[in-house]
């Protein structure tokens, strides 16, 4: 996003993007860099599943090798509620969700906003 100016978006919205791309710290530092003071990023994105001793977990781990070939790089494994702390954004509201899709294993998601 380098033709953006700094500071010069009210809003980003981010839906199921984080997945694929290697570098997540990346995105939202450069999310950062285009909100203004006050700007909102709002986002909805498949997570790892919270309870690592879950069924959903353990599939995520076996298939997510194959799965990040067969999808383009997609993965069923980030965190990314980490790296949206990590960022410190001035407020942040995230829940996490199940939603509803038809495969469980990419069930677990996050949504919320984060404020610069």
């Amino acid at each position: 996003m380098t033709s953006v100016a700094d500071g010069s978006m009210d809003v980003v919205v981010c839906t199921l993007l984080v997945c694929s791309v290697p570098n997540t710290p990346a995105v939202l530092k450069e999310v950062k860099r285009i909100l203004r003071p006050g700007g909102a990023f709002y986002f909805i994105e498949h997570v790892a599943a919270v309870d690592d001793s879950s069924w959903i977990s353990f599939f995520q781990k076996a298939l997510n090798p194959s799965w990040k070939l067969i999808f383009d790089g997609c993965s069923i494994r980030k965190s990314t509620w980490n790296d949206l702390e990590n960022a410190k954004f001035s407020e942040l509201n995230l829940r996490h969700i199940t939603a509803p899709v038809p495969l469980k294993l990419i069930g677990p998601h996050i949504i919320g906003y984060a404020v610069k």
